[in-house]
């Protein structure tokens, strides 16, 4: 059965630039083709038999062939085939500058364009990762590994002390907050300092510690 256009051009990239014999990339033309494994080593071995078959050097990595026309109307263009071939490249390890050349080819898009979506992924991925720690982290307290809820870190529920009606202000909640996600709370020496830098008293940091213990999973 032959194969649909797309998928055809596909594999004469990858064969005209060397890559047809690594493994890494016929799963990434599985993915990008939905063809299975089999039919992908199949056309590579083909293609292969037929150039010794004319006395034509087969393709390597370091010495391409290249490639003619491509099979997309319009070159270069942000479509939804260009997108799914960079992802799977992305997940697969491949979109680095050693194989800028051979996306550039297979996505007629630039190498500006492949490193500036490359990049953005990346930060994507890091902002993404970032965020996810903000919302659930492991802090040691005490000795004992605790989970800290989101509305207790931020919350101006507590109160100084026993003797004062005022709410702990935002400045001094931060610093006492910080102190305790880094564990410096965890010694009761550096009390006095902290203290001094949230402008409270030794008291009210232990009662900031008996409040968030109370919230703490």
């Amino acid at each position: 059965m032959p194969l649909p256009g797309d998928s055809k051009y596909i594999l004469q990239v990858v064969y005209n630039t060397g890559l047809h014999d690594e493994r890494e990339v016929h799963e990434m033309v599985a993915q990008m083709t939905g063809l299975r494994m089999k039919q992908i080593s199949q056309w590579f071995r083909t293609k292969r038999w037929q150039d010794r078959q004319k006395l034509k050097t087969v393709p390597t990595r370091t010495s391409p062939r290249q490639t003619k026309e491509t099979c997309f109307k319009v070159q270069g263009e942000w479509n939804a085939q260009n997108r799914k071939i960079l992802e799977v490249c992305f997940n697969s390890g491949f979109c680095t500058t050693d194989n800028f050349g051979f996306l550039e080819t297979l996505t007629k898009l630039t190498k500006q364009q492949i490193s500036n979506w490359t990049r953005q992924r990346r930060w994507r991925l890091k902002k993404q990762a970032a965020a996810e720690k903000a919302d659930s982290c492991d802090v040691t307290f005490l000795g004992r590994k605790r989970k800290l809820k989101d509305d207790f870190i931020v919350s101006k529920k507590f109160m100084y002390s026993d003797e004062s009606d005022d709410e702990m202000d935002e400045v001094a909640l931060n610093i006492l907050t910080n102190a305790f996600e880094e564990g410096c709370l965890d010694e009761i020496d550096n009390y006095d300092t902290i203290a001094l830098l949230a402008g409270c008293l030794v008291g009210d940091i232990k009662g900031y510690l008996q409040y968030n213990q109370e919230y703490v999973l």
